[in-house]
């Protein structure tokens, strides 16, 4: 194929070509769905915070809620995008620590119920990629929304068209 018929520039790759909205919205399903599993994992530390005393076994279950606080904190910076290299550092950080942590489960996955620990590999896989892209994540994130509000907002700048009138001295 000749260089005119390649409607690519050089040196870049299909996915450079690719529509930015299509990765966007890509990345932002990809965000929700590691949210919706963090946090459910999160209320889980509220609701049944025994079941994670071996977490951290030295303080027991009583600090269960206030790691779950933490987590949550976290986990909404995840979701809107804030702090996009800490909350996904931390996300990517935390399920990879989960993830290896149930290495017993890899070596007998037929056993029990270990195969349901192989469905973490793929949302290792969002994770991971989520922090590559972060500055392509932007959809529907905390920076997006608000440059979406300050569009809709008046302009309070008194040279605009709208600022211009006189009193009418009434």
């Amino acid at each position: 194929m000749a260089d005119s018929e390649n409607p690519r520039r050089p040196g870049r790759s299909r996915f450079q070509e690719c529509d930015g909205r299509k990765v966007a919205a890509a990345l932002l399903l990809l965000r929700l769905g590691v949210f919706i599993v963090f946090f459910l994992w999160t209320l889980d530390k509220f609701v049944r915070p025994m079941r994670h005393k071996d977490f951290l076994p030295q303080f027991g279950a009583a600090w269960t809620p206030v790691i779950g606080a933490l987590e949550l904190v976290v986990i909404v910076l995840f979701l809107f995008g804030v702090l996009k290299l800490f909350s996904y550092g931390v996300v990517l950080v935390l399920h990879l620590i989960s993830t290896a942590s149930a290495y017993h489960a890899y070596l007998t996955p037929f056993h029990d119920k270990n195969l349901l620990y192989f469905a973490s590999w793929p949302m290792l896989a969002a994770c991971v990629t989520l922090f590559l892209l972060k500055e392509e994540d932007t959809l529907l994130t905390w920076t997006h929304i608000r440059s979406g509000l300050a569009k809709r907002r008046p302009s309070r700048n008194p040279t605009s068209a709208e600022g211009k009138g006189h009193d009418t001295g009434t």
